[in-house]
C-alpha cells in the first residue's frame, strides 16, 4: 500500500532465526539493561521517597536539579534501549553505549548521595569537564593545520642542492 515505507519486520521471527552470537548479544543487552535500569528505578524511588516523605525539605532548586538529573538519566537509558533494539552491543568498549552507561550511573549516584546533602549535584561538574575535554580534543585537529610530514633522505638532499644551486646562481648574478 506504501511502498516508499520499510515495512515493520517481525521481531519473533528474527530472533527464532538468530545464530549464537546475535542470541549471546541479545541476552547480554537484555542484563545490561536490566542492571541499569533496576539502578535508575532504586536511585530515583529512593531519593523521591526519602527526600519528600522523610525530609521533606525539597526547594525549587533541588526540584529542578533532581529532575534535570533523572531526565538526563533516563534519556540516557532510553537511547541504551533504542540502541539494544536495533543491534547494538551495549557492552562494547569504546562505543556510544559506554558513555550513555557512565551517564545513568553517575545520575543514579547523583540522586542518591543527593539524599544526604545537596551539594552532591556539584558532581555533574566532572561530568561536563569530561565533556568539555573530549570536545577540544576533537575540535583541535579542526582548528589548527597538521604537522607537515617529515622528509626523507633522499628529498632532504634534493632541496640542499637546490638552495646550493640558487645561493651560488645570485652569487654570479651580483658578480655581473
Amino acid at each position: 500500500m506504501y511502498p516508499h515505507c520499510v515495512r515493520p519486520t517481525n521481531l519473533y521471527l528474527q530472533h527464532a532465526q538468530a545464530g549464537k552470537a546475535d542470541k549471546r548479544l541479545a541476552k547480554g543487552n537484555a542484563q545490561t539493561l536490566q542492571f541499569y535500569g533496576i539502578a535508575l528505578l532504586v536511585s530515583i524511588l529512593l531519593h523521591l521517597v526519602i527526600r519528600i516523605y522523610y525530609f521533606g525539605d525539597m526547594t525549587t532548586l533541588d526540584w529542578v536539579l533532581s529532575g534535570s538529573t533523572a531526565v538526563a538519566a533516563i534519556s540516557c537509558y532510553s537511547l541504551m534501549v533504542a540502541q539494544s533494539r536495533f543491534g547494538g552491543d551495549l557492552n562494547l568498549a569504546g562505543a556510544t553505549s559506554e558513555y550513555f552507561k557512565d551517564i545513568v550511573t553517575v545520575g543514579s549516584a547523583v540522586l542518591t548521595l543527593s539524599i544526604i546533602s545537596t551539594k552532591f549535584f556539584g558532581l555533574w561538574l566532572f561530568v561536563l569537564g569530561y565533556i568539555l575535554v573530549k570536545a577540544v580534543k576533537m575540535l583541535i585537529p579542526w582548528i589548527s593545520p597538521p604537522p607537515p610530514p617529515p622528509m626523507d633522505a633522499a628529498t632532504a638532499k634534493r632541496l640542499a642542492k637546490k638552495e646550493r644551486q640558487a645561493e651560488l646562481q645570485q652569487r654570479r648574478a651580483k658578480g655581473k
